[in-house]
């Protein structure tokens, strides 16, 4: 009776284990990582970007700095302008 015991043990301890590590494996490959990219640039404001950050408002954009591949993001993703920093612009 006892080695019973200890069989049945054994095998849903092994069950249940197979059935544990195929589930974590599932839901490790249903989560992904978020595409997020932050810029982070010293001595220029927010209206020194050649995108305009406020749309409608010409104000906001600049011609005078030529970043491409900062553009690109901002033009085809997310953008935050209305933060708050302790400097003027």
């Amino acid at each position: 009776m006892k080695k019973l015991t200890n069989k049945l043990i054994i095998i849903a301890i092994s069950t249940l284990s197979s059935v544990a590590s195929t589930y974590a494996s599932t839901i490790t490959s249903v989560m992904q990582s978020p595409n997020v990219i932050i810029i982070l640039t010293d001595d220029q404001s927010w209206v020194d970007a050649p995108t305009e950050m406020i749309p409608g408002n010409l104000d906001t954009k600049s011609d005078y700095y030529h970043t491409p591949n900062i553009d690109y993001p901002i033009s085809s993703g997310m953008q935050f302008s209305h933060g708050y920093i302790p400097a003027p612009y």
